[in-house]
């Protein structure tokens, strides 16, 4: 990918550091209502500290991982990390279903910050 610098580059701010994306949760209150989230529930693991069967886990796109039957997931210490596809049944749940986990999911995120 090529990219041309069309003029001066000012305000240059790091949104992301690592894998964590400083600004991920106005980015989510800006843009959640285009977002399609998806969820899978754990049912089996090889780490009981990072995994916990029949937990819900909130799953992040990543085509790469899906290509070698793995998926990123938002693990317990809340980070997001590949593990193979058959650790998890993925689900939908409604919109206001959604929206709760996803509430519970920024408020531990917050937690473990602290």
């Amino acid at each position: 990918m090529n990219f041309e610098i069309v003029g001066e580059i000012t305000n240059i701010e790091a949104i992301a550091v690592g894998r964590r994306i400083r600004i991920l949760p106005l980015l989510l209150k800006r843009y959640r209502k285009h977002i399609k989230y998806q969820f899978a529930i754990c049912v089996e693991t090889d780490d009981s500290d990072l995994l916990t069967p029949r937990k819900i886990y909130r799953v992040l796109p990543d085509e790469d991982a899906k290509k070698s039957n793995y998926v990123r997931i938002i693990d317990n210490e809340g980070e997001d990390y590949l593990y193979p596809a058959g650790y998890f049944v993925f689900v939908e749940f409604p919109a206001e279903v959604e929206q709760a986990l996803l509430r519970v999911s920024e408020e531990k995120q917050e937690k473990i910050k602290k």
